[in-house]
């Protein structure tokens, strides 16, 4: 996967996205409209040719996955241990993607299947597996190893109050890992990279094309914004938030007295 670069902001070299959110919302699930527009832009972006999944349900964000590395000619590897929920994300795809190639594996003893290959190979991971402190710290550690420089990680439910051990696990992580740098938080997804990729991930995040095409989708939610509050020296994350009720937020940048304007 070759190193993202600026060219990829042009709307024409933008995707178009390949799911209705409609369509999901049919599949039993918990992931929320926003969550799933986010995914979807974020592969939009991203024209992931394999990506991982560890823990499926019943694959709402598996078929959005399975749609965008289906056009690559790669694979979705879904992890999901409960067999019957496990055989119905394999034939959700497989009804979009009936051509593709979909494994969603059983055995997560030791996750030996993913880890055969030896290489990093995964362009784009969504954890959302066992909610414990230590099978999150566990599940990131695993990722570290089969993640390309260039991919992204998407945590399922962080900063949800329901789990606070899920963003204690991942802070901890990171702190364990400065390679990688926490780049943007909201709508209970938390989404890492690794340092080297981070300028090339905010720039895209926080380029006002990118919130454009997030409103674009039918979520309830016309207020979404992307917000830098704090200074870059301070803290690189970016936020998601649908809370703010004005269309532009206004945040001091780098700390050098300008205001810059965030979408």
């Amino acid at each position: 996967m070759n190193e993202l670069n600026l060219t990829q902001m042009n709307q024409s070299n933008l995707m178009p996205s390949k799911i209705k959110l409609e369509d999901l919302e049919k599949i039993d699930g918990f992931s929320w409209p926003i969550q799933l527009a986010l995914i979807d832009l974020l592969c939009r972006y991203k024209k992931p040719k394999n990506a991982l999944e560890i823990g499926t349900w019943h694959g709402r964000s598996a078929v959005i996955f399975a749609s965008y590395v289906n056009d690559n000619q790669g694979v979705y590897w879904g992890i999901e241990p409960e067999h019957t929920r496990a055989q119905i994300t394999e034939d959700n795809c497989k009804k979009v993607c009936p051509d593709g190639k979909i494994v969603v594996e059983r055995n997560i003893s030791n996750y030996s299947e993913i880890l055969n290959n030896k290489i990093p190979w995964f362009d784009i991971v969504h954890i959302d597996g066992e909610h414990s402190f230590n099978a999150v710290y566990h599940d990131l550690d695993i990722v570290k190893t089969v993640i390309l420089k260039e991919g992204l990680i998407i945590l399922d439910d962080f900063f949800f109050d329901l789990y606070p051990q899920i963003t204690q696990a991942v802070f901890k992580w990171l702190d364990d890992n400065p390679d990688y740098v926490l780049l943007a938080a909201g709508v209970c997804k938390g989404i890492i990279c690794n340092k080297m990729q981070y300028r090339n991930y905010a720039d895209i995040i926080l380029n006002e094309e990118f919130i454009k095409e997030l409103k674009k989708y039918d979520t309830g939610y016309k207020n979404i914004t992307i917000t830098r509050t704090s200074p870059l020296m301070d803290c690189p994350t970016i936020g998601i938030t649908t809370n703010v009720s004005i269309s532009n937020y206004l945040g001091n940048e780098c700390g050098d007295g300008k205001i810059e304007k965030i979408c």
